[in-house]
């Protein structure tokens, strides 16, 4: 009886020191990856791009202009992974066009156009929308 017993302990031990181990190595990650999605969506992409940028009707244009490039590469690649990434560039230019239209700066609509570049779905990574925001700040800015 004391054999059982004694099997019985040392496996609830092993079981425990297991449960520490891979909790701490879980734990450890999680504060890692909070730590770089705060970083990212506070202070990197939905922060106001800094310096100047074109006129409302100057970003207009200029928009139109890149969005009709988009369409046409668009019917060049249908049904391509690279489709869906002009498809997202395109959605995330006429959600900026929007924005100027109802009344705010380039520089709003940059940053509120974001919500524009999620279609289509999967929702895209952060890394992709920055490398859209920065696209967009190099082709408003003076």
């Amino acid at each position: 009886m004391k054999r059982v017993y004694s099997k019985n302990a040392v496996l609830g031990l092993l079981l425990a020191f297991s449960f520490v181990f891979f909790g701490a190595g879980k734990l450890a990650a999680q504060a890692q990856a909070t730590t770089l999605v705060s970083v990212s969506n506070g202070t990197a992409l939905y922060a106001q791009p800094v310096g100047n940028f074109v006129v409302s009707g100057q970003a207009d244009s200029k928009l139109l202009l890149e969005m009709e490039q988009l369409v046409a590469q668009m019917k060049a690649n249908p049904g391509s992974p690279f489709f869906d990434a002009l498809q997202r560039k395109f959605n995330y230019f006429s959600a900026i066009r929007n924005e100027v239209a109802t009344g705010k700066s380039v520089k709003e609509a940059i940053v509120s156009g974001l919500e524009g570049a999620a279609l289509p779905l999967p929702r895209p990574t952060q890394i992709a929308l920055q490398q859209l925001k920065q696209e967009a700040v190099n082709l408003l800015k003076v």
